[in-house]
Formats: C-alpha cells, structure tokens, sequence
C-alpha cells in the first residue's frame, strides 16, 4: 500500500528553562498539568540521584503516597534491584531503561553518565492521541530551535507522551523559548497503543539537562485569522533568534492586521524565580511608550475644546512657575518645550527620584520646576520624559480629575485596554512581570529599584501585548480620536527654523522599506519596548520584554516586514 504523507508543524511551548533544579521545575509542571487532571510525584531525593532525576506523573493521593513509601526504602547499595522492583510495582514495563545506570559495565559511573547525557524533550499529545484502544500513526519528528534543525537521537511515542531524545551539545544554555517541531505522518506505519486508565502512570525521564513543554497542535489552536502558519511560525523563529541572542528572559509580542489584532503571544519567563511563563496577558512596564497614550488624551480635551495647545500651560497648571519663554502644551508634546530629560547630563535617572514616591503630578513638578530651560521653545527638538510630567499636569488641571482616572475612562476602556493602569510600586498587580537587567559579564539580575509615580504620562504605565494591540487597533478604527485630529498627532513637528523634528505630538515618524510608520520605543528599568503602526497597510505591531537595555524595536520591525511581505532587500 502506498504510504500517504502529510506534514504537520507544531509550536512548542517551553514550560521550564534549563539550568534549574528538578525539585524547584516540580512547582511549575504541576500548575501546567493540573489542568489534564495529573499531579506530579517528586520521589525521594535518593531516588532521584539514582535514576538520575526522573519524576513520575500519576494521578490519585494513594499512588502518590506508595511512591513515597517505596522510595524511602530504595537503598545506595540495592539500588538497581530496587529500582527495578519499585518500577514493576508501579506497571512499568520491563523495570529498566537503557541499560545499567553505570553504562552497561559495572563500577563505570562516568561513562554512564556520559551515554545518558542527553536532553528528554517531554510532551503532552492529547491533540493527537484520544482516550480508547487504537493503533497510531507514529510521527517522524523534526525540531527546530530558531532557524536550526536539531537532530533527535531516538522519538518514541508511549501512551500519550512523545519522548524525543536530543543530544545535549545541541543546545545552548538559554531559555530556548523558541522551539518548534515538524512532524510527517506515513499511513501504515503505525504502532499499538495502551489503554490510559485512572491508575496508569506515565515515566518521563529528566536528565541532568532538560526541557518540559506543550504541544498546541492543529486541534488545539486553528491558524489565527489574518496571519498564515507560515509568517506566523517565522515570527516565532525571529522572536526565539532575538531572545537567545540577548538572553532575555520574558517577551510577549502582538500584531495587527486589516485593522484588528490577529497575533499574540508570550515567549520565556515573566518571573524567573517563580517560575511564571510570559503570555500575551502579562504586563509589563511600557516605558516611553507610554507617551502616545497620554498624547492621547490631550489631543481628546482638545477634540472637545477644552484645551488650547498653544496657551501657556500655567493655564491649566498654576503649579509650574512661569520661565523665561511661555512653554505651551503642543511644545511639550512634541518635546519642543525645552524641559530637561532625567539627569541634566541626560545619562538616565536620577537614582534618588527612582526610589521616591510622589503622591500626584504636582508633586511630580518640583523635580525640574526651579530648572531654567534647556533652550528657548520651539527652537530644538530635546526628548524630555519630565515633560510629560507636566503634560500630566497640564490634563488634570482641564480634566479635574486624576491623570490615570482620565485615562481609564477615556482611553483604556474605549480601547478595550483592560488591563492598562499606572505602574504603582505598592500595589498587588495580577500577571506583572518580574524587571531584569544584565550585569557588565552578561549575568541577568533582578533590576534596580523603580517607583515611576514622578514620570506616569511618559514612562509610568505598564499594560500586556494584548492591551497596546487593542489600543493600535482602536487608533486605525479612529475610536479614540477624529481622523482630522488623528492626522494632526501623526504629523512631523517643525523647529522655529523650519526643520521637521521626525516627531509628532506624541509618536515618532519614520519611512522605511516604502511604509510610512508610526511608532515608539521606551526603555527603563527592567524593561524594552517598541510599537509602531503602519496606517496604509491598517497593521500595526508591539514587542513588549522584561530586560533593559534590549532594542526590541528591531524585532518589531522584522515582525512587521514577515506580516506584511516586505522583501528582505528592501532598505
């Protein structure tokens, strides 16, 4: 019979990265199958030395506690007889695995340990194999990690777990985020599988190096609209290059197409000591790209004629002492307004105001209230994140509310921006993510202390990949703004001298490979972030992270160059 062959390709999701203890990896694998109705056995630590850190899956409390029991009394010295007796006992077939623990030659530890040196590679399959006696289709496996093939040593597939072995000089000592598997069906090359029942136990293997992930087959996540399996497993490709090229360690992207989010999803760890995996629903901080946000909102109270951009802003914010030249809302918005940036030697923050809490944005104002300007309105473009403070100021002084209030009721929950709020330090905040920073030897580290209440307007806020999508595809629907008003934020400001700055009032503008995009970046502790919009193509994209330092705009724009079939010579 003619074999018929049908390729398939899968995206693997990493649950634990490498370089972490098999106790500590337990947690986090039982979380990730308390779903299918397992619990994870963690024997004896003896055990796990002797068979070289394996871990039993099992469901029901009385399995979990013969385990225990047997595993206490598995010896040093009857170990192998022990070992083998306690996996009968279990209904493991054979009561071995490859061999003698030494090698196949006794008193041979090193050379044992060498031959099983090798990464187990261990995935949930129930997309593929259902719950009744049949015989399946046995696939022939190929794993990619970026844009490399990895050549498994053996794949066998038992019940429902797909064993793969990869040889450990195969991977890097990285988060591998970016996994993905191909796999070819043959019609009538099969092999027999069991019955799963309430009490089957399943082994899976952990080696010294290793790797515990999900498969999301074809049915358990259909293609998502406006974004074909192909350009959508090169972007994972691209995303898994760039995060193991700058080890970071938790990033989550987004993308837009004909108007309407089509793509999200998170890559690493949100939080590496807790072991919490990145989605497209983790926050992270948004950093300067909070600033088209806030532009935002101004540009609303303008809509509604409530606020001139051309009158000084002491107007609206008493607050701010009058200087040498009037400072006006536009000027500020499109950081013209001569208003400091940070250290006065624009090297970053100033470590004391990091560490302050500020109660609101007049508190804010007495960080640069008795500076002189850095130059007369108008005249040079100089990026201020403390300028936005004072745009702050400026909207509640209109508004006669809080900034963030504001925001929520006329940006956030227009948008369908859910979980958008201000980064405060004191507060409880479900899915935000860990900040990372890497030290001068490449070591990644927890990031310095930040309490951004002085800089919520331009650097205060955090969101999700999936909140700043909506608020992209909120801004091409023209939800928030009028397309006359939209038109005048996305437009290039002048210097009194005529130069176009490259700037709007809020959003960078820029003219690559033949598109004219809007965008933004924003970098502060513990995070990197980049969004841009392509408004004739009605797409946009965002790659939010949680290490500083990272030009993740590099990767928003491959993205965008994949989803809209930008060619690669195209400057």
């Amino acid at each position: 019979m003619m074999k018929e062959r049908t390729e398939h390709r899968i995206a693997v999701r990493v649950v634990a990265a490498l370089e972490h203890p098999v106790h500590r990896v337990v947690k986090i694998l039982a979380r990730r199958f308390q779903a299918a109705g397992l619990e994870i056995l963690l024997a004896g630590s003896e055990l796990l030395l002797h068979l070289l850190h394996q871990v039993v899956f099992s469901v029901g409390e009385r399995s979990q506690q013969r385990l225990r029991r047997l595993a206490l009394r598995i010896g040093q010295r009857q170990r192998r007889k022990r070992r083998s007796r306690l996996l009968r006992r279990l209904g493991l077939p054979g009561g071995r695995w490859g061999g003698h623990v030494s090698g196949g030659r006794r008193g041979s530890r090193n050379v044992g340990l060498r031959r099983l040196l090798r990464c187990v590679l261990a995935a949930w399959a129930d997309h593929c194999h259902q719950d009744c006696a049949c015989r399946q289709e046995h696939p022939s496996l190929h794993l990619y990690y970026g844009k490399e093939q990895v050549a498994p040593r053996s794949t066998l597939l038992r019940g429902a777990v797909l064993w793969v072995l990869l040889p450990v000089e195969s991977l890097k000592p990285s988060f591998l985020t970016g996994l993905s598997l191909r796999y070819t069906r043959v019609r009538g090359d099969f092999m027999q599988r069991r019955r799963r029942s309430g009490k089957s136990i399943v082994w899976i293997r952990f080696i010294p190096v290793f790797l515990a992930v999900f498969l999301c087959g074809p049915a358990l996540s259909a293609p998502q609209k406006g974004l074909s399996v192909e350009k959508r497993h090169a972007i994972e490709r691209a995303v898994a290059s760039f995060m193991s090229a700058n080890s970071i360690p938790g990033l989550s992207a987004a993308l837009v197409l004909d108007g309407k989010p089509c793509w999200s999803e998170g890559f690493g760890m949100a939080d590496l000591e807790n072991y919490s995996p990145a989605t497209s629903s983790t926050l992270f901080r948004l950093g300067s790209i909070s600033k088209p946000i806030s532009a935002t909102a101004v540009l609303e109270l303008r809509e509604r004629g409530e606020l001139d951009l051309d009158a000084p802003v002491q107007k609206y914010c008493p607050a701010f002492p009058p200087k040498e030249w009037p400072v006006t809302t536009r000027e500020l918005l499109g950081h013209l307004g001569g208003i400091r940036h940070y250290n006065p030697d624009g090297k970053g923050d100033v470590p004391e105001d990091s560490a302050r809490h500020f109660a609101g944005m007049q508190e804010s104002l007495e960080l640069v209230a008795s500076d002189p300007l850095v130059a007369k309105p108008g005249t040079k473009f100089h990026y201020s994140t403390y300028g936005y403070t004072l745009v702050g100021c400026v909207l509640e002084g209109v508004a006669s509310e809080k900034f963030i209030d504001f925001l929520r009721k006329n940006v956030f929950e227009p948008a369908g921006m859910e979980q958008t709020r201000d980064d405060d330090f004191f507060t409880v905040v479900a899915h935000r993510s860990r900040w990372y920073h890497k030290d001068k030897g490449g070591v990644v580290r927890n990031a310095g202390v930040l309490d951004s209440s002085y800089k919520i307007p331009g650097g205060g806020m955090i969101s999700s990949a999936d909140d700043m999508a909506n608020f992209e595809a909120a801004m091409l629907a023209d939800k928030l703004l009028k397309r006359a008003t939209r038109d005048l934020m996305w437009t290039s400001q002048k210097t009194a001298d005529g130069k176009e700055t490259g700037y709007g009032l809020g959003w960078g503008i820029m003219d690559k490979f033949g598109l004219h995009i809007l965008a933004h970046t924003g970098g502060q502790q513990g995070t990197s972030t980049a969004f841009a919009l392509v408004p004739a193509r009605n797409a946009g994209v965002v790659v939010l992270c949680n290490l500083d330092g990272v030009d993740v705009d590099q990767l928003a724009i491959a993205i965008l160059r994949t989803a809209l079939d930008v060619p690669e010579n195209t400057p």
